[in-house]
């Protein structure tokens, strides 16, 4: 069990999250592509390309972790502050690129959007993580005060409000719309939550179940709907936010926390450089680039060889960013680090000066 051994747990986590951002590079292939999995003919093709549509799985993945991890530790500003500082260096790096190439002009709004990423919602994700953050510790405050029964309540109502009835309801209920990114973002967390403060759960104990039962549930209705002629309905069982995909991400993470623990040095430098294959192939430019020109995807959508492309591309891609991020961390990680400290202390003083003068 990954308790009894800190390190242990990383690596197994990390594995985890590496997977979860090889799902969300998969997704982007697919999304970015200038034709819908609904246009094409029923087949093998049409299948994969519904089925990989896992960035939501990937995204919950990922706030799943923070929740189990983070609900007993206390909140630090300068993890923030370096999220915000990468996303920083990769929008101004690949901005000077495209400007001195010729391919995006030098514009205030481009300048803007790159300079500004987190307020221009450049990286959407990033910016919602950073947002939910700063609740993260209040969040934390009120669930160590419930009792397991309180806990387990309020966590069947929230799933039933933000997972459940948006599902049943084809999106159509309107809260869904109100809760958002965050809504969804504390469901998740609280997930990752109770999992850890309650580990003899049922979850734990079936977690090998639920998941391959989710994945069945999942494979079956793409099946079932194409079948039927309502393609374009089956997404709404595994984007993000539905209660299949949360409770496979669930059983997923469950599985890796109390797999036999695994230590590599090797995977944990590839975990820190995990959120830079976003960074960089989701960057509005790059993203442009690598699935229109570099790769063309729909030069491939009719083609008895989109699966082979589909799989060669996604992986240049996850390797080639995580490469690229692998090298910046090394040169510049020690830098970064430095200037996060510095700057969480400058931050954390001057909010407790204020606290001071008007409390």
């Amino acid at each position: 069990m990954l308790k009894k051994n800190t390190n242990s747990r990383s690596a197994n986590i990390d594995i985890l999250r590496l997977v979860a951002m090889f799902f969300i590079v998969v997704s982007h292939y697919v999304i970015y592509n200038s034709i819908s999995s609904s246009e094409l003919p029923l087949g093998i093709n049409k299948l994969v390309f519904q089925l990989s549509d896992l960035g939501g799985l990937g995204v919950t993945i990922f706030v799943v972790i923070s929740g189990y991890l983070l609900c007993e530790s206390t909140f630090k500003l300068r993890r923030i502050i370096s999220l915000e500082l990468q996303a920083l260096f990769y929008s101004v790096v690949f901005f000077v690129i495209f400007v001195a190439l010729g391919k995006k002009s030098l514009s205030l709004e481009n300048v803007v959007n790159n300079i500004f990423s987190f307020s221009t919602n450049n990286y959407w994700f990033i910016t919602t993580y950073i947002i939910f953050s700063f609740f993260v510790p209040f969040i934390n405050r009120m669930i160590n005060g419930l009792s397991q029964k309180s806990f387990l309540i309020f966590l069947s109502i929230l799933s039933f409000f933000v997972a459940v009835l948006p599902l049943i309801t084809f999106n159509k209920f309107p809260a869904y719309s109100n809760f958002g990114g965050l809504g969804q973002f504390l469901t998740y967390y609280c997930f990752g939550a109770y999992m850890r403060k309650y580990p003899n759960s049922l979850l734990k104990k079936y977690r090998y179940w639920i998941c391959a039962s989710m994945v069945i549930i999942l494979i079956t209705s793409v099946v079932v709907f194409d079948l039927i002629g309502f393609a374009e309905h089956s997404s709404y069982l595994y984007v993000r936010g539905s209660i299949i995909v949360v409770c496979l991400a669930a059983s997923l993470v469950e599985i890796a926390v109390e797999s036999k623990p695994i230590s590599s040095k090797f995977i944990s430098t590839l975990g820190v450089s995990t959120l830079g294959v976003y960074f960089i192939h989701e960057h509005p430019f790059v993203r442009d680039y690598l699935w229109t020109e570099l790769f063309d995807n729909s030069a491939y959508d009719n083609s008895a060889r989109i699966l082979l492309h589909f799989f060669i591309s996604c992986v240049i891609v996850f390797v080639g960013c995580l490469v690229i991020d692998c090298v910046r961390n090394l040169f510049l990680g020690r830098f970064e680090s430095t200037v996060s400290n510095k700057l969480s202390n400058v931050i954390t003083t001057l909010f407790n000066h204020i606290k001071e003068k008007l409390f």
